[in-house]
């Protein structure tokens, strides 16, 4: 009998570069949280919930290699850093020392993060759609969770203290 080629050893431990990815991730939200504030709704709750559920899907189909939810955050990063860096050209020199350089390093970061997991050898074996079981992502997936609640909480940009226009 042959045997099928994607039953193959998972890896022992989740990469670094995942960590750095989720620690990214949880730096860039308490930023955004610490520029815009909290949101002053009763919705709040609700809202934390809902982002806790959908960034710990997301984060997992991340994980787990998942095309759509790659791509998604993929393009969530890219946009969010085309955005910072035009927040940061619209505010000239004085947005350097602000909020506009922090946010626009931030999403620099977790696009690097992303990139450098997915060059790692478990994300290859994870796209492989591998048979066996691969290490716990229980803790990755907290911090993921930790997002969306903060996520939730967070402010939207007109919530801002400060107003960032963008006349083109």
């Amino acid at each position: 009998m042959r045997e099928d080629p994607r039953v193959i050893e998972p890896p022992s431990r989740v990469p670094a570069a995942a960590w750095g990815l989720a620690w990214a991730c949880l730096v860039g939200q308490l930023l955004l949280l610490g520029e815009r504030g909290a949101q002053s709704s009763d919705a709040v709750p609700l809202s934390m919930l809902l982002g806790a559920i959908l960034v710990a899907w997301v984060s997992h189909g991340v994980l787990t290699g998942r095309t759509v939810r790659l791509v998604l955050v993929s393009v969530l990063f890219a946009v969010t850093a085309i955005f910072d860096l035009v927040a940061l050209m619209d505010a000239g020199i004085a947005g350097v020392s602000g909020w506009p350089f922090v946010g626009l390093a931030a999403s620099l970061v977790q696009l690097a993060a992303l990139v450098a997991f997915t060059r790692t050898e478990y994300f290859a074996w994870q796209r492989s759609r591998p048979r066996v079981p691969g290490p716990p992502l229980g803790s990755l997936i907290a911090v993921a969770v930790v997002v969306g609640i903060l996520g939730g909480v967070t402010g939207s940009a007109s919530d801002a203290p400060t107003q960032i226009s963008v006349n083109l």
